[in-house]
């Protein structure tokens, strides 16, 4: 017997519903249940170690007859429980906190149509990567594809992932972190795996990569979604430690899910086997064995649209053009310049002395130059703290620290750090500075040297402070002042890099006219303060919104906001870009207004300055920077900002940086319609229109319960008293409050107040359903209607259809058959469109004894001739399926076939004409190859096996299962006027 996701069977002596089937081989499958008579009691099952039976269901019967809107809801919550009914993406319309938009559906209806769910999706910047990752999520949830899943993404985005999770789609996820896992230990029974035990887990890709702890815990572990957020970094970009790490990682990831969901807006560092290797992760076979690009190869799994090539249907652009970006020069007096050019000099005898140093302390070194200028350029109070912190450093005996090579990775990448791990990384590197000096033995007068220089320093940067404001703040608050004269609503943020910046700016806007206009956002701060500060900045007072990276980071504030400065410029490309990313991204209904301040005459000015100007000037030619951005080679920019470079020889070298070396066919991306089309347009489409508001509103109304309309999309729901015990313990509240409709973006909205599919209520609610059709009091599955389109009684008999494959994708559909005294309808199509359209409508009044009398005589074989036409159907669907699939098969054979021989004569080498050779005659060579090139070889043939396995197994379709659902009675008009 087949069993699959969404039956009710009886086991261990309890009515159960499927929750999940996973194949374990030779048509045995692992059964996850859950007791109808207690929803929070679940467990597992081998169905081919008990016995597992279909549950019995009382049969329906004339003299018991349900209601019309009761008989649609109950359809409605089947249609709401199946695995993806017509394969049609329905997820999306259940969705009230997202506004999607046709182009995110692509993505989705790509994965959909492979085999296994596993693209690239590489979507320009702010185009909604996560919305449409979130969509496919969905998808696979309702299909049952995603009961275990994980998301990696950069450590400064998983605080941003769980909210989208939750807020946008009700999924909840945990954060595993250092603090959080050994928090979930002490939770847990000892031995307890937490990696196995949590089914959604988010996590950074540098803590999962550690070979020594998490990475470690992981392996033999399973997921059914893996979804990897700025998935680049996995790619190999040259010999570094930690890009061998985090690629390892991506190896293993890669072979531990079923779905897996690259999301990258760079997919191309300059060097094809960074993309190939993102493309082998997805599928081994699309691409070669010396790693070559071949577009044809990976269309199906790899997607990629700029800004402007989205559209609306009147062929208008989608996305408001950003304004050109506009410089804020800020002039600098002689003593200023003096004291610029003093701070370059010493960040240069630090970097002569980082050229000397052993090659492990050389990037920490280098780093302490780049933060002294960096400080330099952003505001004075940054530079005199990192002064005093320093000579601090140099007054006290220092025991040997190394900085913290994790941290040096992670800025460098462009990945904003915490004030604390950012001060920890300063303060590490400076004493591995100090360490270098001693032992290079110049320890004395090299240190007093530094002591001397850093106190100069502070005394000149204090007497500048004493004579006049930083010159950087009063260029600031004039544009703002300009701004505000016209607007004096608008709002603006303010980036920069540094916390001490945040508070002189502060400080500085508050004492010359902006006191409680000001609102900051430093990543320090208590999260609910800081949501309290970006609310009022949102919807308050607040007209400033000063904000360093990391506070920045998943801040959408596009709503509200189209004006962005940068007080300084950061050293980073892709950082920038991050920054603009804020209000320059989908929803964003005006152009965006970006400006930067820059010190004249300093590197900010010869360096920055132009290098942004360049980027602006081609994202107006070719819409995207992106390419650009994958491929810069950030410490080439260091080299030149620290250098003292003549500005033609600068430039030069920008121009040099910024180009585009990766050819236009193997980045550009999109789908094409066949693949679109092929599998999805074989079987049925529902045609039960409803949204989630309208189902739950009117379903709590028909249980006994109340919904009140609080205003703005707010709902107070009275819980009817039989979905209580349906809820979760500790929210198993009488009244719950909701948004529903027009849901604002302010993050101090709870999750739990926002309403989507996987909602505690929506889930009682369908579970309350699912028991109605055992309980004797309530009928569910029967219910008449008084037509004029019939000319004679007549039946619509539903069935759920389930097609699964040997793989343990299911397809669940939901399939009318009308049938009357003596005729069985033929017509599919004709059988859909008349159901769906009957159930909109009332039912009329209708006496037992007439129903009986146009219906008893031929009610049982009637329903039975129903049955047997619904598995001709099922039956013909599962042929379609089948065939459909095979072709594809065929189609892909010749594709794995001539990348497995590619593979092959890429791994032998030189031994690939005598291997040939040896094998035409016969004679075994493997044990005579090198060890390593065994193994290699032995591994590609094991992921050959596998791939084929998988795809034979998809071909292979279970006996399709029937199982009567409901049945509408059509009752016509003259017979009711008769009776």
């Amino acid at each position: 017997m087949t069993i699959a996701p969404g039956m009710t069977v009886k086991a261990r002596g309890r009515q159960c519903r499927v929750v999940e089937s996973t194949p374990c081989g030779h048509g045995k499958f692992v059964l996850r249940l859950q007791a109808l008579d207690d929803p929070q009691f679940t467990f597992s099952v081998a169905t081919h170690v008990e016995t597992i039976e279909p549950a019995e269901v009382r049969p329906p019967s004339l003299e018991r007859m349900g209601r019309l809107p009761l008989f649609r809801l109950f359809h409605q919550a089947m249609l709401l429980e199946t695995s993806g009914i017509g394969q049609e993406t329905i997820a999306p319309f259940l969705l009230p906190a997202i506004r999607h938009e046709d182009y995110q559906l692509v993505p989705v209806k790509m994965a959909l149509s492979l085999p296994r769910p596993r693209i690239l999706i590489a979507d320009d910047v702010g185009l909604g990567k996560t919305i449409e990752a979130g969509l496919i999520l969905s998808e696979l949830h309702a299909r049952r594809r995603a009961n275990r899943v994980l998301i990696v993404c950069p450590a400064s985005l998983c605080l941003q992932w769980q909210r989208e999770m939750q807020v946008k789609f009700g999924f909840r996820f945990v954060i595993f972190n250092r603090q959080t896992l050994a928090q979930k230990r002490r939770e847990l029974e000892a031995g307890t795996n937490p990696w196995a035990y949590e089914p959604r887990i988010i996590t950074s890709m540098d803590f999962l990569k550690r070979p020594d702890g998490a990475f470690r815990e992981i392996q033999g572990l399973r997921w059914d979604v893996i979804i990897v957020d700025e998935a680049h970094h996995l790619a190999p970009s040259g010999a570094a430690e930690s890009d061998k790490q985090l690629t390892h990682l991506g190896r293993f990831l890669a072979e531990a899910s079923d779905a897996l969901l690259l999301l990258t807006a760079t997919p191309h560092n300059g060097y094809d086997e960074s993309m190939a290797t993102l493309l082998s992760f997805l599928d081994p076979s699309l691409v070669s064995g010396e790693k070559k690009l071949v577009p044809s190869r990976y269309r199906r799994h790899y997607i990629r649209r700029l800004k402007n090539h989205i559209c609306n249907p009147d062929g208008s652009p989608k996305f408001v053009e950003r304004k050109p970006v506009q410089p804020l020069q800020v002039k600098l007096s002689p003593d200023e310049k003096k004291f610029h050019e003093q701070v370059r000099s010493y960040a240069q005898q630090i970097l002569a002395l980082a050229e000397k140093a052993e090659p492990k302390d050389r990037q920490a070194i280098q780093f302490v130059a780049t933060v002294l200028c960096k400080r330099a350029v952003s505001s004075r109070r940054a530079l005199l703290e990192t002064l005093k912190r320093r000579l601090e450093r140099l007054q006290e005996k220092q025991e040997e620290v190394e900085a913290e090579r994790e941290l040096l990775r992670r800025w460098r990448r462009g990945e904003p750090l915490s004030p604390d791990e950012l001060q920890k990384l300063e303060q590490d590197a400076y004493i591995n500075y100090l360490s270098a000096m001693r032992r290079l033995r110049r320890e004395l007068a090299r240190l007093e040297d530094e002591e001397d220089t850093v106190r100069s320093l502070l005394n000149a940067l204090q007497e500048l402070e004493k004579s006049s404001p930083d010159p950087k703040l009063v260029r600031l608050l004039d544009w703002l002042r300009q701004l505000h004269q016209s607007q004096p609503d608008l709002k603006v943020i303010v980036f920069t890099e540094y916390v001490d910046t945040v508070r002189a700016i502060e400080e500085f806007l508050k004492a010359n006219g902006y006191e409680g206009k000001v609102v900051t956002a430093t990543g320090e701060d208590p999260d609910a303060d800081q949501r309290s500060a970006i609310n009022t900045f949102l919807f308050g007072d607040a007209t400033v919104l000063v904000a360093t990276d990391i506070a920045g980071e998943g801040l959408n504030l596009h709503y509200n906001c189209h004006h962005l400065v940068h007080f300084e410029l950061p050293w980073n490309p892709n950082r920038l870009e991050q920054r603009n990313g804020r209000i320059d991204r989908y929803g964003q209904t005006k152009s965006p207004v970006i400006a930067f301040l820059y010190l004249a005459d300093t590197y900010e000015d010869e360096v920055l300055r132009r290098l942004l100007e360049k980027l602006d000037n081609k994202l107006r030619a070719e819409g995207t920077i992106t390419d650009i951005l994958g491929s810069f080679q950030q410490e080439r920019l260091e080299r030149l900002l620290l250098s003292r470079r003549k500005v033609e020889e600068a430039e030069k070298e920008l121009d040099e940086m910024l180009k585009t070396v990766v050819p236009r066919d193997v980045l550009s991306g999109g789908t094409d319609d066949w693949l679109l089309s092929s599998i999805r347009s074989v079987l049925p489409s529902p045609q039960l229109e409803f949204d989630l508001v309208n189902f739950l509103q009117d379903s709590v109304k028909v249980a006994g319960g109340n919904w009140e309309e609080k205003g703005n999309g707010l709902v107070s729901i009275q819980v009817p008293k039989s979905w209580q015990a349906y809820l979760p313990h500790g929210q198993q509240s009488d009244v719950w409050e909701l948004f529903v409709r027009d849901i604002p973006d302010n993050p101090n909205i709870p999750p739990e107040k926002i309403l989507h599919p996987t909602h505690p209520l929506v889930q009682a609610c369908l579970q309350w359903f699912h028991h109605l059709r055992f309980d004797p009091k309530e009928e569910v599955r029967i219910a008449y209607q008084v037509s004029e389109e019939v000319s004679e009684p007549e039946m619509i008999v539903t069935f759920l259809i389930s097609l699964q494959d040997r793989a343990g994708s299911v397809t669940t559909l939901l399939e009318p058959v009308r049938v009357g005294r003596s005729f069985t309808s033929g017509d599919e199509k004709g059988d859909r469109e008349i159901f769906y359209a009957a159930i909109k409508k009332p039912g009329g009044n209708v006496p037992t004894e007439t129903l009986q009398g146009l219906f008893a005589d031929w009610w049982l074989e009637g329903r039975e001739r129903a049955k047997e036409t619904a598995k001709v159907r099922a039956k013909s669907y599962s042929q379609i399926l089948k065939g459909v699939r095979e072709n594809l098969w065929r189609q892909m054979q010749g594709e794995i076939q001539a990348w497995a021989e590619e593979n092959e004569k890429a791994i032998l080498g030189d031994l690939w004409k005598e291997y040939q050779q040896r094998r035409l005659f016969g004679e075994p060579m493997e044990d005579r190859l090198p060890p390593p090139v065994r193994k290699r070889l032995q591994h590609h043939r094991e992921q050959v096996r596998r791939l084929r396995q998988f795809w034979e197994q998809w071909t292979k379709i279970e006996e399709p299962i029937v199982e009567e659902l409901g049945i509408l009675l059509r009752v016509p008009q003259n017979s009711v006027a008769e009776g």
